[in-house]
């Protein structure tokens, strides 16, 4: 039954108050208005002459309520378009407007984002459907062997398996070996860095403290004061990012080594399987960065401390220059050591726990692509072994359902490759 007109602005309405579009968002709404798609979703529901006019009501909403001015409005029936391509029935595709969505998006992809984004997501289809058909090649291989050699071809699956399993553990104790030389060139640059900005920053506070002879006391402690503070804080700023791109690339260059490995340790198991079950698989190749996630920041400034006083600072303020003036000279050069460790302490423990947290999800990655090849393996190995002890009948049922399963897969595949194309 089609809903009405007025139900579905009330649904607008709601929706948009439930997700929290208001005047408070408008400002950032208007920046992303182009580069945000809307999808007015169930047009099924509406009558043929109610959808303009939902579609203009849901615009001219987005615009007042959530700032959006320019809002791109798509009208489409994800169940139409469900069905349709469930079915193979090209006109419920077409009446859904799941096709003109889809040539908007791909135009936006490839125009405004780059074609760098859809090669990306492509590719990973494409590898994603090879690992689909090569299960599926392998499950009809299994299905098509006589049980006896089935299982005798499982038993030598599983033994290379299990050896190629225990490499896998060796690779991962070298990898933390691999792992400490990035901690220990991240703690070189960090040394080196404070030892060189101390020898800098020490000999300007004397070069300051010579010049500087006209001022009190007091001035000259606020002048090295804020020139402490603020020089560090230059230098760690012009730094940071040398450092960054210096551990980044260390710490990429150990994970695509050992992303080899474990691809290495994958091609062997399908090299292998191909040999007994003749079928192949893509590989994995992911890599991962460092996290951009840090809690890093800088504290300039004694610690306070509400029951003993300054001794420097009343120095300054009690004693003559002549008398203030060495013992300022000297706290300021340990100002300027404490300055520097303290903020490189805070560098060095930010980055350890990034690398730490991020050699921890690359790790547990390739562990889970190399367990879920082998599990995959076996599962499909093991099914088939129980098919093949029914009817001969109920087998042949199984191989048809996995050859239009192949065959969809396929069709998906070389979507994704002619889009790649374009």
């Amino acid at each position: 039954m089609n809903r009405s007109y007025g139900s579905l602005k009330e649904a607008i309405l709601k929706e948009l108050e439930t997700i929290g579009l208001g005047a408070g968002r408008r400002e950032l709404a208007a920046l992303e208005a182009t580069r945000t798609f809307f999808i007015l979703n169930k047009i099924d529901y509406l009558e043929a002459e109610d959808r303009p006019k939902a579609q203009s009501f849901a615009q001219k909403a987005l615009a007042e309520k959530a700032g959006f001015g320019n809002a791109r409005i798509i009208p489409l029936s994800a169940k139409t378009a469900l069905e349709g391509i469930l079915e193979n029935d090209a006109e419920k595709l077409h009446l859904s407007n799941l096709p003109v969505f889809t040539r908007i998006l791909e135009r936006f992809l490839m125009n405004e984002k780059g074609a760098a984004v859809l090669t990306a997501a492509c590719t990973k289809g494409i590898n994603a459907a090879d690992e689909l058909l090569a299960g599926l090649d392998l499950e009809v291989k299994a299905l098509l062997l006589p049980l006896e050699k089935l299982r005798s071809k499982t038993v030598i699956f599983e033994r290379m398996a299990a050896e190629l399993s225990r490499e896998q553990q060796d690779n991962r104790y070298t990898f933390q070996g691999e792992l400490d030389r990035v901690y220990h060139e991240l703690e070189q640059e960090i040394t080196r860095f404070q030892e060189s900005r101390n020898r800098l920053l020490e000999k300007k506070v004397d070069q300051l403290y010579q010049e500087k002879k006209h001022l009190s006391g007091r001035e000259l402690l606020q002048l090295l004061n804020s020139y402490i503070e603020s020089s560090v804080q230059e230098a760690l700023e012009n730094w940071l990012p040398l450092l960054e791109q210096k551990i980044e690339a260390s710490f990429k260059h150990v994970v695509a080594r050992f992303a080899d490995k474990t691809n290495q340790a994958i091609g062997e198991l399908l090299r292998q399987s191909a040999g007994i079950f003749e079928i192949s698989v893509e590989g994995f190749t992911k890599m991962e960065a460092l996290t951009g996630e840090t809690r890093l920041y800088y504290l300039f400034g004694a610690e306070k401390s509400l029951l003993l006083p300054d001794p420097v600072k009343l120095s300054a303020i009690f004693l003559p220059r002549l008398m203030a003036g060495p013992k300022i000279s000297k706290e300021m050069k340990k100002k300027v050591e404490r300055e520097l460790d303290r903020n490189c302490g805070r560098i060095r423990t930010d980055y350890n726990e990034r690398i730490a947290k991020s050699a921890g999800v690359f790790q547990k990655a390739l562990e889970e692509k190399f367990s879920s090849a082998v599990q995959a393996t076996g599962t499909v190995l093991a099914r088939a072994a129980d098919k093949r002890q029914e009817s001969k009948a109920e087998v042949d049922k199984v191989l048809a359902v996995l050859n239009e399963q192949r065959e969809q897969i396929a069709g998906a595949k070389n979507h994704l490759a002619t889009i790649l194309k374009k």
